[in-house]
């Protein structure tokens, strides 16, 4: 952190496999070499055979915290994947643990920013979708609760965007149903009623898709937040056949959002999304972006979960 700029690395999906540990500890490296003041993660830090396991998920933060430091993760939908434990409980406690956290979703500051991070809770419990990223309505109020708290501009990392956000996804990912954003089978719209009372957010950081950067809905604006999505680091996995990384430059008096490519090891400037004004007139926006509310919601996430509707 420089005076009132920070600059951030985001891994999309990392997917880390022990047959390719060249290619990762590779991307690490060059990760390092971008000299960000903080790296995120927006989980899936596994795959293959061990996908979930304890072991490879260590393997994987290893050479994940070659990356730089800080380094901060949340949990995606197959970090609870794979048969090393009976219960979601149980596999959410040694993510956590392994990644030295106190719980799955926490907020940390970054100078004048607060970075807030939040973590799919189960996978063999989902009724309708066992990939999709679900949020329980404790981590809703305690989201909101912590928007409520915090000063000054505000990001947000989670392993799928919003409904709602405009950014490309694939609408059926896990082709049964749809899983492309939080809690998309239990209320997905409450995600952006949090959004809209918080006039400081300002930035989503979102994987999930496998898809690359180079799309012009790669970043999208509601509310007058902006979505950006991360692209996939593992070569096998991505749906395009390209791997991406985000090296976000964030200052009062611009933004500059730029795609690192793995392939090339080099940044992308033909990708680079210049955000003028900066952080003071992206606070501003959001102050016009979101009007009062027309009368009380009666959200879900204020009070007991919502049952789960039926499978087709």
């Amino acid at each position: 952190m420089n005076g009132d700029r920070l600059r951030l690395c985001v891994l999309g999906d990392f997917h880390y496999e022990r047959k390719l540990h060249a290619h990762f500890t590779e991307v690490a490296a060059d990760v390092r070499g971008l000299a960000a003041d903080a790296v995120l993660s927006v989980g899936d830090l596994t795959t293959g055979s061990e996908v979930g396991g304890p072991g490879l998920l260590r393997e994987a933060l290893a050479v994940l915290r070659l990356a730089g430091d800080p380094l901060c993760t949340v949990v995606g939908n197959h970090d609870l994947d794979g048969s090393a434990f009976a219960t979601d409980e149980e596999h959410l406690r040694d993510h956590v643990q392994a990644a030295g956290r106190a719980e799955a979703w926490y907020a940390q500051r970054f100078g004048a920013w607060t970075g807030v991070f939040l973590s799919t809770e189960r996978f063999r419990g989902n009724p309708v979708q066992r990939h999709e990223i679900y949020l329980s309505p404790r981590q809703l109020r305690w989201f909101d609760a912590t928007l409520a708290s915090v000063s000054g501009p505000v990001f947000v990392v989670c392993h799928a965007p919003p409904l709602g956000c405009g950014l490309r996804v694939l609408p059926e990912l896990h082709v049964r149903a749809g899983n492309a954003y939080v809690n998309q089978n239990h209320a997905p719209g409450e995600i952006l009623d949090i959004l809209a009372d918080h006039r400081k957010v300002l930035l989503w950081f979102s994987g999930h898709s496998h898809l690359g950067q180079h799309h012009a809905d790669s970043v999208a604006e509601a509310l007058g937040i902006l979505f950006v999505h991360c692209g996939p680091l593992h070569p096998q996995q991505a749906r395009e056949g390209v791997l991406h990384s985000r090296v976000v430059e964030l200052a009062e008096d611009r933004w500059l959002i730029r795609t690192f490519d793995h392939q090339r090891r080099a940044l992308a400037s033909e990708f680079d999304r210049l955000v003028e004004g900066g952080t003071g007139h992206r606070l501003a926006l959001r102050a016009e972006a979101c009007l009062p509310a027309l009368g009380p919601r009666s959200s879900s996430w204020k009070g007991l979960d919502r049952p789960s509707p039926a499978v087709p």
